[in-house]
């Protein structure tokens, strides 16, 4: 029997099935990551419909506006760089 197999005694299933040598272990740092970055996306999202309901043309040229609108285009940038449109 070759070391990627094993015999599995008393059982219907095949005489030989798949060992696997290493299990994949989700990186608890990278996952976290991976949540937060979900969350912060999610944010923008937000972020970017309440801009849009503004009515007031004044508070468009605000410089935090201004700014919250930039941080928006890139966040799209971003989603389409990872391909998620």
């Amino acid at each position: 029997m070759s070391e990627n197999t094993t015999r599995q005694e008393g059982s219907e299933l095949p005489s030989t099935i798949p060992v696997l040598k290493e299990q994949t272990v989700v990186d608890k740092k990278a996952k976290a990551f991976s949540d937060k970055f979900l969350e912060l996306i999610s944010e923008i999202y937000t972020l970017s419909m309440e801009i849009a309901s503004i009515e007031d043309p004044k508070l468009m040229d605000h410089p935090a506006i201004k700014q919250a609108r930039k941080v928006i285009s890139k966040a799209k940038e971003l989603r389409d760089v990872l391909g998620s449109k």
